[in-house]
């Protein structure tokens, strides 16, 4: 998420704006964000300027197993159209320009090779009725971060085969997550995934390892890690931490569950 102010978001029970967070209008004094109209506009044409950052989160791997994606902050579908076709950041920016929904048959032709039924949740109803209308989500959940998990989102948890959350896991709260967390492992008899990213220029406080957030769940694995910069830093971050240079850097997991 670009270009947050260190000093508003020291906890987070001071006003964060995201995607998945705000589901309401806010004044121009009130965005902490140079991007937060990115996030709220009906199509991804600005969201694409981040390029200008190197841009380039982390391609999320789906298991062989998976039938069912759960995009937590799904936004223009970015992260679906990774999982499903490997593709960067720029590529869906090419997509995106295009303006084309993609296809039936594109849909079954993912790296599974198969169809991925995917759902995906965000705070901007702008962006989850695009990620529909484009044909890169099969089902929309517009949730707030910050209120209680809704029916809609516990049901599409306990659905999914994998649940990913990249660049957006600093707004939730952790009783929240915890909720979030005992849905998706509702159903402990088949495999599951958990990707997810921890940022901690923005999340400065808390222990999101896995470790610490799983320490209570038995039969879990962590598959895969990795500290990298998924972009640059704004001159103003920049000016705020020259911790790892110029690289806004984010640990990635990749936490897998056996059945029980």
């Amino acid at each position: 998420v670009c270009c947050k102010k260190i000093s508003k978001y020291i906890s987070l029970s001071s006003t964060i704006m995201s995607t998945a967070v705000v589901d309401h209008e806010i004044s121009d004094s009130d965005k902490i964000s140079p991007c937060h109209d990115a996030y709220f506009a009906p199509d991804p044409k600005k969201y694409c300027d981040l390029q200008a950052l190197s841009y380039s989160p982390m391609v999320a791997v789906l298991p062989d197993y998976c039938n069912t994606l759960f995009d937590c902050a799904c936004l223009f579908g970015n992260t679906s159209l990774a999982c499903m076709y490997g593709w960067d950041f720029a590529r869906s920016c090419e997509y995106w320009a295009a303006d084309k929904p993609l296809t039936d048959e594109e849909r079954e032709k993912t790296l599974l090779g198969r169809r991925i039924h995917i759902i995906g949740l965000d705070g901007s109803p702008k962006a989850v009725e695009y990620s529909k209308r484009m044909n890169i989500i099969d089902q929309g959940i517009v949730q707030n971060f910050e209120h209680e998990m809704s029916a809609e989102t516990g049901a599409g948890l306990e659905k999914a085969d994998t649940w990913v959350m990249q660049q957006c896991l600093s707004y939730m709260p952790l009783d929240h997550l915890h909720t979030w967390m005992k849905a998706f492992l509702k159903d402990r008899s088949r495999p599951k995934r958990f990707i997810y990213d921890f940022n901690p220029y923005f999340d400065t406080t808390r222990d999101m390892t896995p470790q610490a957030l799983l320490k209570d769940v038995p039969g879990w694995k962590l598959a895969f890690e990795k500290f990298y910069a998924y972009r640059q830093k704004t001159e103003e971050e920049y000016e705020v931490s020259k911790v790892n240079d110029r690289g806004m850097c984010v640990h990635h997991y990749v936490v897998d569950f056996e059945p029980l």
